[in-house]
């Protein structure tokens, strides 16, 4: 049994409780560390479940989601500069230009 679940950056935990469909008594039994629910007639329901989640918060989805989307834009650029001579001259000089201005900052 899983007693805590810590987590870190870029995580989050949830927990998801289905519950019996029956009404009745509430018992704790110890013996398997279980509620069970006992109706009018004797019938025992443990028919329930808990279960953890941990899973990427939100904001990692995103990134992660942003980065897949920008390795096919990468993908797509180089294909097209593969194809187009002077497209491919183009991007070097300007990445060659992006990287002057970024040193004299």
């Amino acid at each position: 049994m899983i007693n805590t679940i810590i987590t870190g950056a870029g995580m989050e935990h949830a927990t998801y409780t289905t519950l019996p469909a029956l009404s009745g008594t509430m018992v704790w039994d110890g013996s398997i560390n279980a509620v069970k629910i006992v109706d009018h007639t004797g019938v025992v329901s443990t028919n329930y479940t808990t279960s953890q989640m941990v899973q990427l918060d939100a904001d990692t989805r995103a990134a992660i989601a942003w980065v897949k989307e920008k390795m096919v834009e990468e993908a797509k650029l180089t294909e097209l500069c593969n194809n187009h001579p002077g497209l491919k001259d183009a991007k070097e000089k300007f990445d060659i230009l992006l990287a002057l201005v970024r040193a004299g900052q």
